[in-house]
């Protein structure tokens, strides 16, 4: 059973309760970096990016077996997306004690950045109240706002994987058992938000929309999977990596020949492997491929923390 509460927000209705946007600095990308394990292969996209940060519904849910609790919908967007039935907008739902877990090992693995970003404490008494509510929608946002900008932080396992890389796994593994259906709805919201956060540049974004194309392709949701294809091929990332950029490429002529669509794009991307010698015969799937990639360097695990204090 779920209460819905209409909260007294100061912003419209469409543009949702609360949100917090965010733009990185130029000078933050310059900044160095730790190198992790993955560095070799993953190189990380550090363009800028503008991200909206929005909680466009809070709601009471009465549970039998749990007590009850306020479920917040976490909208990630570009502030140009309005409204909440953009195809190109990111969900995901919450509790109050997602949030503070999320908090609370952000503060135990980066102290020094975490430190002056303020957070919604618990309530003794109240939590159901419209201003604990509203309180607490303003407060999330701007929390994330506040953490997004920190490099470090926005590329910090257990961030992704409180946005997206924990559905994004889940996705995966679906596929590997065959219920590609259910496995695209996940995927396509995860690859929303990765692209929010670090754009399609980024590798971790790549590979999620080729898990998708994948996905959508082997449901035979044609018309789906070429849009994203052409999404893909656009992206200059794919040419460092030819074991998925051609299978990709491959796929995606069949798919522009079924939609009509014109291929010359395609077959010039595919020249530009050959010419370098990269065989583009008798490669195994896309699908194939996604499916045996170490799921773990895309999607690295949060490493456990100690520290699960309350603030």
């Amino acid at each position: 059973m779920e209460t819905r509460r209409s909260l007294s927000s100061p912003v419209s209705e469409e543009s949702g309760i609360w949100s917090s946007k965010t733009r990185l600095s130029t000078s933050e990308s310059n900044e160095p970096r730790a190198l992790s394990p993955f560095d070799g292969l993953l190189r990380r996209c550090e363009s800028e990016q503008n991200v909206l940060f929005e909680v466009v519904e809070a709601r009471i849910v009465c549970d039998e077996k749990t007590k009850r609790y306020v479920l917040y919908t976490l909208a990630v967007k570009r502030p140009e997306h309005l409204g909440r039935n953009n195809s190109e907008v990111g969900e995901i739902e919450r509790r109050y004690s997602d949030f503070l877990a999320l908090y609370s090992t952000l503060r135990h693995e980066f102290p020094q950045l975490i430190a002056s970003i303020p957070f919604p404490r618990k309530a003794l008494m109240g939590n159901f109240t419209t201003e604990v509510i509203e309180a607490r929608c303003h407060g999330f946002a701007n929390f994330l706002s506040d953490a997004y900008v920190n490099r470090e932080v926005r590329f910090s396992a257990v961030f992704s994987a409180f946005l997206f890389s924990k559905d994004a796994r889940h996705g995966h593994e679906l596929m590997t058992q065959g219920q590609f259906q259910d496995a695209s709805c996940i995927l396509l919201n995860a690859y929303r938000i990765a692209e929010k956060l670090y754009s399609l540049e980024d590798p971790v974004a790549f590979i999620t929309v080729c898990l998708v194309i994948a996905c959508l392709n082997a449901c035979d949701n044609v018309k789906q999977a070429q849009k994203y294809a052409e999404t893909a091929v656009a992206v200059r990332y794919h040419r460092d990596r030819a074991d998925i950029a051609v299978p990709l490429l491959i796929l995606s002529q069949r798919l522009y020949a079924l939609e009509g669509k014109e291929r010359s794009a395609i077959d010039k991307e595919l020249r530009i492997f050959e010419d370098e010698r990269i065989p583009i015969v008798n490669l195994p799937t896309l699908l194939a491929i996604v499916l045996r990639i170490d799921i773990g360097v895309y999607y690295p695990f949060p490493s456990p923390t100690a520290n699960n204090s309350t603030p």
